[in-house]
């Protein structure tokens, strides 16, 4: 199995890119976008919305990157061609050039877990999760988590005050239906509640599995897969008693602001 990870360079790089893309990009008064950590769930909202917006979308990932586009220095000419009002997503922290935001806020016990298995199971990486905490604690994957949930419930919040939206994954699993039609009233989209059961079925979990086998071939586990469907509570099986005391005292702020408790 392969070893090689992002290196603290690559992910130095890669704020730096999301710095330039922004840069590049030239925001428009009339963007809205779709903030979080990453695997948080930007993607299934992203996939929801879009089945809105276009029902023959029918979750593919072509097309619902192409409605709801990344920010990224490879599209950020593609993007600044698209016609107002833009829906943008990003994993980037706040900065003054985001405007309305939904912000999707995942426990970041539960998005550490998934982000170990997208940046390790997924890729067949020879890497413990104890090993993979040491380097994600020392920055080795990007902004930690409390890094980008208190630039969004602190600045992100005072700035943006009635155009930021908040929302708690775990809400989002329990009550779909309601949570998204709450997204799309706050954007400004349509959609009645036939439209709306019809793009939640779409984007289920099986539905996204399948299309990840029609163009990936068998992954394997189900934590090899993209789509692991949210799983909450399982870092009580890989966090020990030294790495939850670490994160407890690393990431109190954010767990706070985001409503977690200990």
């Amino acid at each position: 199995m392969k070893t090689d990870l992002p290196s603290r360079f690559s992910a130095a790089r890669w704020q730096l890119q999301q710095s330039l893309s922004f840069a590049l990009l030239r925001c428009r008064p009339d963007d809205r976008f779709i903030v979080s950590f990453p695997r948080a769930g930007s993607t299934w909202l992203r996939t929801i919305v879009t089945n809105v917006l276009l029902p023959e979308a029918n979750s593919n990932p072509d097309i619902f990157n192409a409605v709801i586009p990344g920010i990224s220095l490879r599209n950020v000419f593609a993007v600044d061609r698209m016609a107002s009002p833009r829906l943008l997503k990003t994993h980037c922290n706040w900065r003054p050039a985001i405007g309305q935001t939904v912000y999707l806020v995942r426990d970041g016990r539960d998005a550490i877990i998934s982000l170990f298995h997208y940046l390790v199971t997924r890729r067949q990486k020879d890497l413990t999760f104890a090993r993979f905490y040491a380097r994600y604690r020392q920055g080795a994957f990007g902004t930690p988590w409390h890094g980008n949930v208190e630039s969004l419930l602190t600045e992100g919040r005072e700035s943006l005050g009635d155009n930021l939206l908040v929302v708690p994954f775990a809400d989002m699993k329990s009550d779909t239906a309601n949570i998204v039609n709450h997204v799309l009233h706050f954007l400004g989209i349509e959609a009645t509640e036939q439209e709306l059961a019809y793009a939640i079925s779409k984007a289920g979990l099986d539905r996204m599995r399948q299309i990840e086998r029609s163009r990936r071939g068998d992954v394997g586990s189900s934590d090899a897969s993209f789509y692991r469907g949210g799983i909450t509570g399982q870092w009580e099986h890989y966090f020990t008693p030294e790495i939850m005391q670490d994160f407890l005292r690393f990431e109190a702020d954010a767990l706070q602001l985001a409503g977690y408790s200990k």
